[in-house]
């Protein structure tokens, strides 16, 4: 899979499925030859079997342009760019992907190479008669006509009173065709005021897909994407679990709110806003006149301070049906996201994107609307299905929660690439989204919550068994020369398992196994290895357990290296490693300010947020400058500054560093490693977490 397109290879939300028991995925944009090779169609499997899936790419008259398929393993996910699936791209073309196999998901997504936007959306659904709730100025629109007919259609503009913006457009699509305007064009010969558009209706003679691609919305440079919805929906209410206004949280967050009539009639709706933690809601009642429509910004529609972050959740009730959306974006970085409704709360959600690595992160919301407080378990999984690491945290009774997945699932930070899918589980029913950006925030783009399809029963890989070391033969061997590892939770694959050998400037040298089981594995000894421990690493996951081997420059003879002596000349010695001793630990640290007079200990885990200098202490059993012992951290961003100072003996044992985070390290959770003179390691994983 090509480095370019990593960004939006595993991305999943709802789709439609018909009822013969297949799955129709429609992605109703009209996508240009030069557009494809940089936007991303993904596929994902809920299912206990493989799916193959059939690729169709249409062009805007109906014509079958190019075709392709993907076979998706079960439980997990495929996806490719428009160039990989389809040989030829002729002129473009909209895509519509088909499986006999029920309950697929899929999502597509749009991006520039610098990726200074990205945005897709999911799968469209079809109806006669459609709203796309959200029109700016520059918003470009795709129509399409999945019936086996020509279709007769009619767009209408209305503004937020609820006329019309000008005429009706009409234009017919062929059978399987497409039409793409753009809006300021198709209205502009009725003199249409685009500053007071607010939504688009679209109405066929036979069912339709609708997307709108809007730029220069609340930022001149990320775009949004938005899907019609069913002009026949009957809810009367929409929660949004996320909404951010303000300055905190590293960024400057303004969230808008739009709403739509749905009906004839008009009506009196209620919004509020209730904070993060629960409690007492703020609450204002708008007016909205027959087809009317209302968009306006958390800020302005209760009164906050900009220089006052908000975080909380929406809710907008009326009397007859509605519709809706809420954009985020970040006025100075630039990103936008729009995020549509969920109707309806649901104890098992399925989110597709993790682009959790530099530079990216991955965010989740959710929001618990029951009178019972919500237990909430995430399981984060690879494209093959396996489990990269599952957490939980508790949700209060009418409260929402926002985390980075970093926070929840931290082994998505060790991991070697990004790409894979979330599962999240619920005792109670709830909402919930998920947004993926640059860590600058100059690019938002929104995963739709997916659900797992009526009769398909999706349950989470169990954890992986740790990594362990259990033993190693021989003790001795040459550069070179096969060494044989046993353990636990290794990969059968023996291109995942990777192991970690001492070299003599005091660093490692990685090699990757030659054959492996679950629990042993064969490698061949680099050239640049010297005596010291053995380390495997699966799947970002180290190993537990202190094996050290004695490396031979050959079968007969130890390796050598460069030694000074009294009085400056250099000479050759052997190297001798003895033993691990017994005892070497750590087993807590504790952070504390600089100019503290006392010290003490927090967990074994302590945060602590970039910019920030403090003293780092660890405590263990046989730490000490008598042996040597040293405290490295993992990753880049802290630096350790001066003189370690070593307190106390056996058991109780300290070691105390002053440390330098850097305000631009990276976000997340980093291991602490104590070594002595004779190469025990000890470990405390996760050790420190950078804020």
């Amino acid at each position: 899979m090509r480095g370019r397109v990593f960004v939006f290879f595993l991305l999943l939300a709802t789709i439609p499925t018909t009822g013969w028991s297949q799955t129709t995925l429609n992605f109703p944009k009209l996508f240009s030859a030069g557009e494809l090779p940089v936007s991303g169609f993904a596929v994902v499997n809920p299912n206990s079997t493989a799916a193959t899936v059939s690729f169709t790419l249409y062009s805007a008259t109906g014509a079958t342009v190019s075709t392709g398929s993907l076979s998706v393993p079960a439980g997990g996910q495929r996806a490719r760019s428009g160039d990989q699936i389809f040989t030829s791209l002729g002129s473009g073309g909209w895509v519509q992907a088909t499986s006999p196999t029920t309950g697929l998901q899929g999502f597509w997504l749009n991006y520039a190479g610098d990726v200074s936007f990205i945005d897709g959306a999911e799968a469209a659904s079809t109806a006669l008669d459609q709203v796309v709730p959200l029109v700016a100025p520059s918003t470009e629109l795709s129509i399409t006509n999945t019936g086996a007919t020509s279709n007769s259609v009619t767009i209408n503009l209305f503004g937020e009173a609820g006329t019309a913006l000008g005429s009706a457009v009409t234009t017919s699509i062929p059978s399987n065709g497409v039409y793409k305007a753009d809006v300021a064009t198709m209205f502009s010969a009725n003199a249409a005021t685009m500053a007071n558009a607010r939504y688009l209706r679209v109405t066929g003679t036979l069912p339709v897909a609708t997307t709108a691609l809007v730029r220069n919305y609340l930022v001149p440079t990320d775009t949004a994407v938005v899907n019609g919805v069913d002009r026949t929906s009957t809810n009367t209410q929409m929660n949004f679990p996320h909404v951010v206004s303000g300055i905190g949280g590293g960024g400057n967050y303004t969230t808008e709110v739009g709403v739509t009539n749905l009906s004839g009639t008009g009506q009196t709706i209620t919004i509020s806003f209730t904070p993060e933690a629960g409690g007492a809601a703020t609450s204002v009642t708008k007016t909205l006149a027959a087809n009317g429509a209302l968009r306006s910004t958390a800020k302005d529609l209760f009164s906050f301070n900009q220089a006052e972050f908000k975080n909380g959740w929406i809710r907008v009730s009326g009397t007859a049906p509605i519709a809706g959306f809420v954009a985020y974006a970040d006025s100075v970085a630039g990103g936008v996201a729009v995020v549509s409704v969920q109707e309806t709360p649901r104890a098992q959600l399925l989110f597709a994107h993790i682009a959790d690595l530099a530079p990216f992160y991955t965010g989740i919301a959710v929001l618990n609307t029951n009178s019972a407080a919500a237990s909430v378990s995430v399981s984060a999984m690879t494209p093959d299905g396996a489990l990269i690491g599952n957490g939980t945290f508790s949700v209060a009774a009418g409260a929402k929660t926002a985390k980075l997945l970093l926070e929840v699932v931290p082994q998505t930070q060790t991991r070697t690439s990004d790409g894979g899918f979330l599962f999240v589980s619920s005792n109670v029913p709830l909402y919930g989204i998920e947004l993926f950006f640059n860590r600058n925030l100059s690019s938002l783009s929104n995963v739709a919550a997916g659900s797992i399809a009526s009769g398909i029963t999706y349950t989470p890989p169990a954890p992986p068994q740790p990594v362990t070391i259990t033993a190693i033969s021989p003790k001795s061997l040459a550069r070179g020369a096969t060494l044989t590892v046993t353990g636990t939770g290794f990969s059968a694959t023996a291109a995942n398992d990777t192991v970690i050998f001492a070299t003599a400037s005091g660093g490692t040298v990685e090699a990757t196994a030659a054959t492996a089981t679950a629990t042993s594995l064969t490698v061949a000894v680099p050239a640049t290895a010297v005596s010291g421990p053995v380390t495997v690493r699966v799947s970002g996951s180290n190993s537990t357990g202190t094996q050290v081997v004695e490396i031979l420059a050959t079968s007969t003879t130890l390796v050598q290296s460069n030694v000074t002596v009294s009085g400056g000349a250099s000479a050759t010695a052997d190297i001798y490693v003895a033993a691990p001793a017994a005892g070497l630990n750590a087993t807590s640290v504790g952070i504390s300010e600089t100019t503290a007079t006392s010290l003490s200990f927090a967990s074994s885990s302590v945060e602590v947020l970039r910019g920030a200098t403090k003293l780092l202490l660890v405590s263990g059993n046989g730490i000490s400058s008598a042996n040597g012992s040293t405290l490295t951290i993992t990753g880049s961003g802290i630096t350790i500054t001066g003189t370690p100072q070593f307190q106390g003996s056996g058991a109780s044992a300290l070691i105390i560093v002053t440390i330098n985070v850097s305000s631009t390290a990276a976000l997340g959770p980093r291991n602490i490693i104590i070594t002595n003179s004779n190469l025990d390691t000890a470990v405390l994983t996760g050790g420190i977490f950078i804020r």
